[in-house]
């Protein structure tokens, strides 16, 4: 456990740098996407006999359905853009740039950022499964791990938004340790609620303001 936290950790402030430098998802999205990539095959290189406990038969139809998936985000992003105006005023008092420059680079770099916050999350829910912590265990680990990792965006963002989605983190906290090892392909399920709720997130950001 010990050296996923430093894992995490380590990686995560790589990524934070290349930020700073101004590297970011609409601006250097493909320098973005190989850094998550690269992240998450470092991840999985080093702990990868531990994924081998969601091991299951193939079934081609979730990868279908991640698929589908990302075609609708990218064709509802296509639709809100031809028909709603950047939210300029929010942009100006917000921290969540992102969400509100909404783009096709956007949203391609973002699928390898949700890989490799997956790539964790799958981990660690097998390191709970490898310890026999059992379902109840897993879920108050999930979600008080999820908590203090969002607690700070109640102090850097926009209070009410910050509160939208850190109270969505403990429900990611109860939904994604429920899927990755109760379901079968459920790591699949969980990366397209992740990057799904970003997505619907930031069109309901374009369509309410």
């Amino acid at each position: 456990m010990g050296w996923w936290v430093f894992t995490w950790l380590l990686l995560w402030f790589i990524i934070f740098a290349l930020r700073i430098k101004g590297f970011d998802y609409t601006t250097h999205p493909v320098i973005i996407s190989f850094a998550f990539l690269f992240s998450s095959i470092i991840v999985f290189s080093i702990f990868f006999r531990h994924y081998f406990v969601f091991k299951t038969k193939f079934n081609w139809i979730p990868f279908a359905v991640l698929a589908v998936s990302i075609l609708v985000a990218f064709s509802g992003f296509y639709l809100i853009s031809n028909n709603y105006e950047i939210p300029q005023t929010l942009l100006d008092i917000s921290k969540l740039d992102s969400f509100f420059d909404m783009s096709y680079e956007y949203l391609f770099a973002k699928l390898f950022d949700i890989l490799f916050q997956q790539t964790l999350i799958v981990l660690l829910a097998a390191f709970l499964v490898e310890n026999k912590a059992g379902i109840r265990k897993s879920i108050f680990f999930f979600v008080i791990l999820f908590f203090i990792v969002h607690l700070p965006v109640l102090f850097t963002w926009n209070s009410m938004v910050g509160l939208y989605y850190l109270t969505a983190s403990v429900a990611a906290g109860i939904i994604f340790p429920l899927l990755i090892e109760k379901l079968k392909y459920g790591y699949i399920y969980s990366y397209i609620i992740h990057y799904g709720f970003y997505v619907i997130s930031g069109f309901l950001i374009w369509i309410i303001f």
